[in-house]
């Protein structure tokens, strides 16, 4: 447990040390931000490479200390039941900070390369819905499989009511949400309408559906 933490510090590092040796190669001013079209729209600082690194270590911070809060949770734990518990939640948030972290590395590491000018122009944001549809998809899957837990998954107040409604409930969610990951980049790459409504819209219907199926699967085991 002790080298998961340091790996996860050690990648979100790696992102600043790649910055750091970029800046002495790049222009002075580099592209910033693209359009829904994927041009430029902005150009920056070639020092502004750096904010989406240092976003990342924070999330490796983050991460890092969200572990070994568990692992100590772990090492007082006065019963088996406890301790199966906290282990459970130190394996669910390792494997949820490593995607996360994996996928704005990936991330950081695309609009690095259009820094550089070696890719002139974005794909109609196929990049950004890339990273949203695998993310939704992998999360989902993780959803599919959690244990009920205060933390994670599809929580509302009659999922989290007991076993039976955590498990329909969240089955159904981390279903939704997968399919939700396909749409997202089918939308992205559409240039016939807005992107961002038409996701914002998608992810309204998502958080609905599941609502209303929590409380139907929370009915459904009160009667059995």
């Amino acid at each position: 447990m002790k080298n998961l933490k340091k790996s996860l510090l050690i990648a979100s590092i790696v992102p600043i040390i790649i910055s750091a040796i970029s800046v002495f190669f790049l222009e002075d001013s580099i592209p910033m931000h693209y359009n829904s079209d994927g041009e430029v729209n902005r150009m920056g600082s070639k020092y502004e490479i750096f904010i989406y690194p240092v976003l990342i270590l924070l999330l490796g911070i983050i991460g890092y200390f969200t572990i070994k809060n568990y692992e100590s949770k772990l090492y007082d734990s006065k019963n088996d039941k406890t301790k199966e518990k906290n282990l459970y939640n130190i394996n669910l948030m390792s494997k949820l900070f490593f995607l996360i972290l994996t996928i704005n590395i990936i991330s950081f590491l695309y609009y690095l390369i259009l820094s550089f000018g070696i890719i002139k122009k974005t794909i109609n944001n196929l990049p950004l819905g890339l990273i949203l549809g695998i993310l939704m998809i992998i999360c989902g899957l993780f959803i599919k499989i959690s244990k009920r837990n205060p933390y994670f998954g599809m929580r509302t107040k009659w999922s989290m009511a007991n076993d039976e409604a955590w498990k329909k409930s969240n089955n159904f969610g981390g279903t939704s949400l997968m399919i939700a990951g396909i749409l997202s980049i089918l939308i992205f790459n559409q240039s016939t309408f807005n992107k961002f409504i038409s996701f914002s819209i998608l992810m309204i219907i998502i958080i609905v559906s599941n609502i209303v199926y929590s409380i139907k699967a929370y009915r459904e085991s009160s009667v059995t």
